[in-house]
């Protein structure tokens, strides 16, 4: 179920409504990792995942250019393979 254009928050609004502290502090501050995280978090919502919030963090998380750096280079993993892990994880996250 979508949400209509008209209840969707302001990226402001967004913004203002989550709070990060320490290394994602910069990140949390530039309003993207906000507003992907309230993306996810409605995507989560609508298919039925328990813990939506929760759920966003970690997906988000796993993504961050730090972490997907140190799996390429310190762990030489394929981008293909990751691709495949990370779809695995987020519809896994979006089950019961």
């Amino acid at each position: 179920m979508a949400v209509p254009a008209s209840q969707c928050p302001s990226r402001r609004t967004v913004a203002s409504s989550c709070g990060h502290t320490g290394a994602s502090a910069w990140w949390a501050s530039t309003g993207s990792h906000r507003f992907w995280r309230l993306h996810c978090r409605i995507l989560l919502a609508e298919a039925g995942a328990p813990d939506p919030d929760l759920r966003a963090d970690v997906l988000l998380a796993a993504l961050t250019a730090e972490q997907v750096r140190h799996w390429r280079h310190d762990e030489g993993h394929q981008l293909a393979e990751l691709t495949r892990a990370m779809s695995r994880l987020a519809r896994g996250l979006a089950a019961d």
